[in-house]
């Protein structure tokens, strides 16, 4: 599996291209505090990414959000035809705010927007992936060796450290030049570059939060007895396992093969 990650951890312009929607799928809205999307596509959209700033500053993004179900539970799809209303903190200067649909994912593997912030929704998908495979060595290390609560918390916490570190995406334009330095432009890329990374390293902390949390903490069975150690373990397998398939058939088979 950790052969698949490497093959996934740099996303080819070409291969995002391949699925490229053709027509605007989706359509978006703000009233006050209140973003509504409309999913206009034949399929179910699972992720999107959208920036809201202000007119006298378009170029600035307030605020920048991506929403993915398959990398956060609190998220849901956006069946087709259907309608998703979020709720948006207040948004501050003089200008009206400006809100821009930058990229959207599909239950059928197509994709419709910027080339760049398509590649960043996928690459959060595969740094999720990422986690989940590092995770389940860890937890795998733990139950073969009979590792201590200690132990296995150094491990994780050591593995997390090293797996973050590992993260370094940089998003490719296709056929475009590189943007004048100093520009507008170039300052846009390099806003997108840091949050595409800061944004892909949290991936892999939100799996070991979760991984440290329960082995710090263990879960009860229903009768209100706590999971003893090894049943934490292997529970936590069997999440991380189910969490990882449902990455993997999100992925564009043009992006997995």
């Amino acid at each position: 599996m950790r052969i698949l990650v490497q093959r996934l951890a740099s996303l080819s312009a070409v291969g995002v291209l391949g699925l490229f929607a053709q027509t605007v799928p989706a359509t978006v809205s703000l009233n006050g505090n209140q973003l509504t999307v409309k999913n206009d596509s034949s399929s179910a959209m699972t992720a999107l990414a959208y920036t809201i700033s202000q007119s006298d500053s378009p170029h600035h993004w307030a605020r920048t959000v991506f929403r993915d179900a398959i990398v956060t539970s609190v998220e849901k799809v956006i069946p087709p035809g259907a309608e998703r209303t979020f709720m948006e903190p207040g948004h501050e200067g003089p200008g009206t705010p400006i809100l821009e649909l930058k990229a959207a994912v599909f239950e059928d593997g197509t994709t419709f927007g910027d080339p760049q912030w398509i590649q960043v929704l996928l690459q959060r998908r595969v740094d999720f992936l990422r986690g989940l495979n590092s995770g389940l060595t860890d937890l795998q290390n733990a139950a073969g060796h009979n590792m201590s609560r200690d132990a296995i918390l150094r491990e994780l916490a050591a593995s997390r450290d090293a797996t973050v570190a590992a993260i370094s995406f940089v998003p490719v334009a296709p056929n475009s030049p590189p943007p004048v330095a100093g520009s507008q432009e170039a300052s846009a890329q390099r806003r997108l570059l840091s949050i595409a990374n800061m944004d892909c390293k949290e991936r892999v902390r939100i799996v070991y939060f979760s991984l440290i949390g329960n082995i710090t903490k263990p879960p009860t069975h229903s009768d209100g007895r706590v999971l003893t150690l090894s049943e934490t373990v292997n529970w936590l397998t069997q999440l991380l396992r189910k969490e990882r398939d449902t990455v993997l058939h999100s992925l564009p088979a043009v992006v997995t093969q």
